[in-house]
């Protein structure tokens, strides 16, 4: 047996690792790749529950040297409650730790300020918009932003900060705080910041493409189901690292 434990290899929580394999010949994270490449697109990204989507998304994210900016919705949530869920797992002392490492790239400007934290982001927004004046504490700019949020507020770290905003399980938002995201979710493509929005329903692209403002700036993604040849490479991959060999006569 190699280094690894069988449990560490087949994984059946979180993202893979060894066993990772691109299906179809890497047709989805080709299209996920060129999607988020181009600045101001909302990748739609949609398949049955358990297919493979969210390690989709944070493999090709992670090559992008950026963090997911993950909301996970309920069909009790308003329109503030998802920015306000992104907005509270923006994590400003992990930002500083990893430029401090050089994992991740800052502008010269936003690493003289990134420190603060709430504080550099409400320079960032500006006192006029936030409604406040002279110099605040960052408690002060993040009750003030969390109070009343908006697509304004979370803009700025998008482009600033290596975040990328993903909206997970869609399907369960109320039709009412759907619609609302939508018609919100020009601000980003205006900002030419790429999102990405997961569920398991054609409704999202339906909806989406029902906004005039939208259209030619989606990508749709539809993950399918996987085929048994992709299948058998994670079994043959995650075999061949434990170094256990097993005759194909009795595979």
């Amino acid at each position: 047996m190699g280094k690894y434990i069988i449990s560490e290899i087949f994984k059946t929580i979180g993202t893979p690792g060894v066993t990772y394999v691109k299906r179809n010949e890497g047709k989805f994270e080709f299209e996920l790749t060129n999607s988020l490449s181009i600045a101001r697109t909302l990748c739609l990204l949609t398949g049955p529950s358990k297919i493979g989507k969210t390690t989709l998304y944070k493999k090709i994210i992670s090559e992008f040297k950026k963090t997911p900016l993950t909301v996970r919705c309920n069909d009790k949530m308003s329109i503030e409650d998802v920015w306000r869920n992104a907005l509270e797992d923006v994590n400003f002392d992990r930002i500083v730790r990893q430029a401090e490492k050089g994992q991740i790239e800052l502008s010269s400007q936003v690493k003289s300020g990134i420190s603060a934290g709430w504080e550099w982001l409400g320079k960032l927004i500006g006192e006029i918009s936030l409604g406040l004046k002279g110099t605040n504490s960052s408690e002060t700019v993040r009750e003030r932003v969390l109070s009343k949020p908006s697509p304004k507020h979370l803009i700025p770290i998008l482009r600033e900060l290596p975040y990328i905003l993903v909206i997970e399980d869609f399907h369960y938002l109320n039709d009412a705080t759907k619609k609302s995201l939508f018609q919100q979710w020009k601000d980003f493509t205006d900002s030419e910041v790429s999102t990405i929005i997961v569920g398991t329903a054609h409704h999202a692209v339906d909806l989406a493409l029902s906004y005039k403002d939208l259209v030619g700036r989606i990508s749709h993604i539809e993950v399918g189901t996987w085929d048994v040849e992709d299948l058998k490479k994670i079994i043959e991959q995650g075999l061949k690292e434990l170094n256990i060999n097993i005759p194909e006569t009795q595979c």
